[in-house]
């Protein structure tokens, strides 16, 4: 677990972290493997894009590698690290998380979805939960951003899972929200080539994400399945103009 690599290891250390493949490393392995369009990969992509998985086209041998990866974290990483958490409640806090991906959350409404649940946790052990569930890099938490003034912000997150192939795991009948997938997607995408990406807030507006570049610019982004409607365009932009009235900055 990421906070306690720092802990266990003494001396001189570089901790690099590793995420599942990019688009363009499946698309190259993908190409050796099977005579598939770019549509087709990218929607095999979107399943998971964890390496092993470019060498199976089954559906239950992915669910069963899946399952497999989720048991070994839930089991050596997350249940090793609380000692003798409950793990339907784990459960049921990684489906709350899988189920509300791209949207903002707090741990006051993680929990009450819980209690709707009829699953009886208190607030600290929820933070812990949540807390141990990042470190051990199953999900990632992503903060908002006031762009305005430049600051972090301290209610409401977004969760992004490492790798999209827990929601079929674990959420099978989940009615698929394509806008969120390619958001989680861009997410893990900035991820490799920024250590800090947020979530962009400016008053009434969102920002899809907002990261700040090795030479301290800022570079904002937002996420969309298609802006061929000129008023999906609109609303698209709209974020962006309103920072960019405010900053004097180049907007990328």
């Amino acid at each position: 677990m990421s906070s306690q690599l720092a802990t266990n290891l003494t001396g001189r250390y570089v901790e690099i972290e590793v995420l599942p493949l990019s688009f363009e490393e499946y698309l190259s392995g993908q190409s050796l493997t099977e005579n598939l369009n770019t549509t087709e990969i990218f929607n095999n992509y979107l399943f998971s894009a964890f390496p092993y998985l470019l060498q199976t086209s089954s559906y239950d041998e992915k669910i069963d590698y899946l399952r497999g990866i989720y048991n070994s974290i839930l089991l050596n990483d997350i249940v090793t690290r609380l000692g003798k958490p409950n793990p339907t409640i784990i459960e049921r806090i990684v489906r709350t998380l899988l189920s509300s991906t791209g949207s903002l959350i707090s741990t006051n409404k993680i929990r009450n979805t819980l209690v709707s649940q009829n699953v009886s946790i208190s607030h600290n052990t929820l933070e812990n939960y949540l807390t141990t569930l990042t470190d051990s890099l199953l999900f990632y938490s992503v903060p908002r951003f006031d762009v305005k003034g430049r600051a972090l912000l301290q209610r409401l997150e977004k969760y992004y899972p490492v790798d999209l192939g827990l929601r079929h795991l674990l959420l099978p009948d989940h009615k698929e929200d394509i806008g969120h997938i390619l958001e989680n997607m861009v997410y893990l995408e900035l991820r490799r080539r920024y250590s800090q990406v947020y979530v962009g807030n400016l008053d009434k507006y969102e920002v899809d994400f907002v990261v700040v570049t090795d030479l301290g610019h800022y570079a904002y982004y937002q996420v969309s399945e298609t802006t061929l409607a000129p008023e999906t365009l609109e609303r698209e932009l709209r974020p962006l103009e309103a920072i960019k009235k405010i900053n004097s900055l180049n907007i990328y």
